[in-house]
């Protein structure tokens, strides 16, 4: 299955021979190799996805591709019943939410939840939407599951990143702004490394990726501001 997934993974966004079947309709591969397909929207030509079983089994998923439908909302389309059976859903278009997690310090200052995957680059717990999650309700489970942690979400601070993955996925992630309690976070053990919080500057200073980086710093941003208001004396 790892071989086909991996081919399926560098066609995202191409159009396949389809192969009609009385069973079974099947995409080919450029070796001529079937590959099981299914239809997730109206009837298209072009590969928008796989979806990898919890039998091994793998299927393509055929759709528009004038159409960026993500994750989630190619597991709605294939609805409650086959969703039980899939196990993970790569699509053309990829989306995941997450959060900048703060807390109080015990000197009083910020300090910022960083977490070290297993791959190796360190930021801030995301992952991929599920079919019928809200952004909030995906950030919300995420945080929990990677960190156990509780938090409360700012809505009004929200911080877009896009990129592409491997050349191919297109990969749009949206963070919130969240607060923690004093408990203290507890890693997943199957994705992180470490977790553990930092002042901003050293926080700023862990950080992989540049576009993360930028993130943090808005979300200092907001905060700082949000504070000095709060704080501002009020003119009788």
């Amino acid at each position: 299955m790892w071989e086909i997934a991996r081919k399926l993974r560098s066609l995202l966004g191409k159009k396949l021979p389809i192969r009609e079947g009385e069973a079974e309709t099947a995409v080919l591969l450029s070796d001529g190799t079937p590959v099981p397909a299914v239809f997730p929207a109206d009837r298209g030509d072009t590969l928008v996805g796989y979806a990898e079983y919890r039998d091994g089994s793998i299927r393509a998923l055929i759709g528009d591709a004038g159409e960026k439908a993500d994750q989630a909302l190619l597991a709605e389309r294939l609805g409650g019943e086959e969703q039980k059976k899939i196990a993970r859903i790569t699509s053309l278009y990829e989306t995941s939410t997450g959060a900048v997690v703060f807390r109080s310090g015990k000197t009083g200052a910020r300090e910022y939840l960083l977490i070290r995957a297993r791959k190796g680059h360190a930021g801030f717990p995301k992952g991929h939407r599920e079919a019928g999650e809200t952004p909030a309700e995906n950030a919300l489970r995420e945080i929990r599951e990677e960190t156990g942690l509780s938090v409360v979400l700012f809505p009004s601070f929200r911080s877009e990143t896009s990129y592409l993955v491997d050349g191919t996925i297109h990969k749009s992630v949206l963070y919130f702004l969240a607060k923690a309690g004093e408990k203290e976070p507890v890693p997943q053990p199957e994705e992180v490394e470490s977790i553990a919080f930092f002042p901003f500057r050293e926080a700023l200073s862990r950080v992989t990726f540049p576009r993360d980086r930028e993130i943090l710093s808005r979300a200092e941003s907001f905060l700082a501001a949000r504070e000095s208001r709060v704080n501002q004396p009020k003119i009788n």
